[in-house]
């Protein structure tokens, strides 16, 4: 019976989709290292916006412990229903993006443009190529100017914000010091619950590395281009 939810809840977090084409995650549209998080203690309980009933989220500074609980009935114990075992685990994948997107969002310096044109006026702090994290069909997959290291279309919504943008090298990342675990607690009589845990921590996330941009035609002027140097 465990193997068959270990395989199911595995399935679930590889997130393919039909001709397996994966689904944005979250080491596919943030920068993500696996370096051990700072935070040592003084975990605080968080109602976060995007959490359904049964997930939990603490914070710690720049950190968030998050765990996800499915109850297992005495009947599941026998037969467990994989297919909503592996729904709850591609939830629980696309809530740790949901979790970073918003933490960004929150973060990020918002500036406005005119056109589309003048997207390449966004220069966060950092080195390298830009990556863009986009929200809405109103931001185009490339942009004129730019050094674009690629454009990453995710089904999320910002308000006042159809994209995000900051650099591959020396701007934000994730520490993750391992993948979302599984493992199992007695619950009630005759009952168990499955969890899956992470902690996760946010680096250089700030109005320095990240802009959060949109375009809106009644912006007198595009944000002026800092001087060459």
């Amino acid at each position: 019976m465990w193997d068959t939810i270990k395989d199911a809840v595995t399935s679930g977090l590889d997130t393919a989709v039909p001709y397996a084409v994966p689904r944005p995650a979250l080491d596919t549209v943030a920068i993500v290292s696996a370096e051990k998080i700072k935070a040592t203690g003084g975990w605080q309980y968080l109602k976060h916006p995007d959490a359904p009933p049964h997930v939990r989220v603490e914070t710690s500074g720049d950190a968030f412990d998050i765990m996800h609980h499915y109850e297992l009935g005495y009947h599941d114990l026998h037969a467990p229903d994989t297919d909503a075992i592996k729904q709850w685990a591609t939830a629980a994948r696309q809530f740790e993006l949901n979790v970073a997107l918003r933490y960004y969002a929150e973060q990020a310096d918002r500036v406005s443009y005119r056109t589309v044109g003048e997207l390449y006026h966004a220069d966060p702090d950092g080195w390298g190529q830009l990556r863009c994290v986009k929200f809405s069909p109103a931001i185009p997959e490339e942009w004129e100017k730019a050094d674009l290291e690629r454009t990453v279309k995710v089904d999320f919504m910002v308000e006042g914000i159809q994209a995000l943008v900051y650099r591959i090298g020396g701007g934000p990342y994730v520490r993750r010091p391992a993948d979302l675990s599984l493992s199992w607690t007695p619950f009630d009589h005759c009952k168990a619950e499955l969890l899956l845990t992470e902690q996760l921590e946010f680096e250089k996330v700030g109005p320095k590395t990240i802009i959060g941009v949109r375009i809106d035609p009644s912006v007198s002027r595009a944000k002026e281009a800092p001087p060459s140097s």
